[in-house]
């Protein structure tokens, strides 16, 4: 990799040697922790947001089949159900984003 500014070769370090521009594709300091931690919030939240849309859809399907007595012995609402089904699908392409800003600030610089 060469130095924008000055062209000499770019070796392992924030600066270059050449004319101490600022090396941009460096790694900064602290970069690969908050990545890795991305990546492990994304894979929860994610797993939480399929859990929250499979139990949801189940118990839709579980309601639409038993009825009006199913949601009044579960305390549930079928518009409950509904959300957590949203819940779940927002959450799991959230955690989804951040797992993938999380790799890319770890392994792609």
């Amino acid at each position: 990799m060469f130095c924008a500014k000055c062209g000499s070769e770019l070796k392992e370090g924030a600066f270059c040697e050449g004319c101490g521009a600022p090396n941009l594709s460096a790694p900064t300091e602290g970069s690969t922790g908050k990545g890795w931690a991305l990546i492990i919030l994304g894979v929860i939240l994610a797993g939480v947001g399929i859990y929250f849309f499979l139990t949801a859809s189940q118990d839709i399907s579980t309601a639409q089949q038993q009825g009006d007595w199913w949601l009044i012995m579960n305390h549930v609402t079928l518009s409950d159900l509904y959300v957590n089904k949203t819940l779940g699908i927002v959450g799991t392409v959230l955690g989804t984003v951040l797992a993938i800003i999380g790799v890319k600030k770890v392994w792609i610089t």
